[in-house]
Order: structure tokens, then C-alpha cells, then sequence
């Protein structure tokens, strides 16, 4: 499974919050496909059969299923100069 470590998932949190309205729970960044990428976050409510992360109290993370076996030995984190890094 997915490991997401503690700076990134505050990372999340901070992005959401500039992005919405601080009253709007219902958003969290969640994980898509990109053709330029591969991979990329995009500001979207939850999928039912998503895993989630959450950081105080709020989802600030959503893996779709179809993602769970490519992330099953990866972890998300923050580089020293802020970069989002999944390893």
C-alpha cells in the first residue's frame, strides 16, 4: 500500500486550503492520469472505493483503486526543496 509521509500529507492540507473554501470538506487532491505526466493530482471529491488519507481530521488524499497496485511499494514525500517525490 501507499505510504504517505507526515510533510506531505500537511503539504496536501495547506494546497487545499488555498485552493478551496475552508468550509468545503468535500475536496481533496486525488490521484489521475496525465498523458504528459503519467500521473498527476487534480481537486476532486473522493471516490467511493478510493483509499484515502487524512491529515487533521480532513481527506486530503484519494488513491483510486486502479492506482493501489502500481503505488503498493511506493511512498509519497517531500523533497529538501519542497518537490512532491513518490519513490
Amino acid at each position: 500500500m501507499l505510504t504517505v509521509s507526515e510533510d506531505a500529507l500537511q503539504h496536501f492540507g495547506k494546497t487545499i486550503a488555498d485552493l478551496t473554501n475552508s468550509s468545503d470538506g468535500s475536496k481533496c487532491l486525488r490521484l489521475v492520469r496525465s498523458e504528459d505526466t503519467g500521473l498527476a493530482l487534480s481537486l476532486e471529491r473522493p471516490a467511493a472505493d478510493d483509499t484515502t488519507f487524512d491529515y487533521r481530521g480532513r481527506t486530503v488524499l484519494a488513491l483510486p483503486e486502479e492506482f493501489a497496485d502500481l503505488c503498493s511499494d511506493k511512498q509519497l514525500d517531500l523533497d529538501d526543496k519542497g518537490n512532491l517525490t513518490l519513490g
